[in-house]
């Protein structure tokens, strides 16, 4: 099992719809829900910083993840853009394996 974690920082008047976005039934989730081994999606809010957030989207291995991103390129990169409105800052923190 891998994870891998994204830390985002929405917009103020943006974050209904960044949460919609990215919840674990958002518009990320169904996109990933397509590919076999994906497991599901946590958004997390910063309890101190409303503005800050975290997803952690678990998949079976990076193998299914990686086809995913090869076989649904354009998908991923127009809901990318569209969502990159929604944030002033966006990083991915890593690929993480379960232990």
């Amino acid at each position: 099992m891998i994870e891998t974690i994204w830390t985002y920082r929405a917009k103020p008047e943006r974050r209904v719809e960044f949460e919609r976005r990215y919840a674990a039934d958002g518009d990320w989730a169904k996109l990933c829900s397509r590919a076999r081994g994906y497991r599901g999606t946590r958004l997390l809010r910063d309890a101190q910083e409303p503005d800050r957030y975290a997803t952690v989207d678990r998949w079976e291995s990076n193998e299914p993840m990686q086809q995913f991103r090869s076989e649904h390129a354009r998908e991923y990169e127009e809901l990318d853009r569209m969502c990159s409105e929604l944030t002033v800052d966006e990083r991915q923190v890593g690929i993480f394996e379960v232990v």
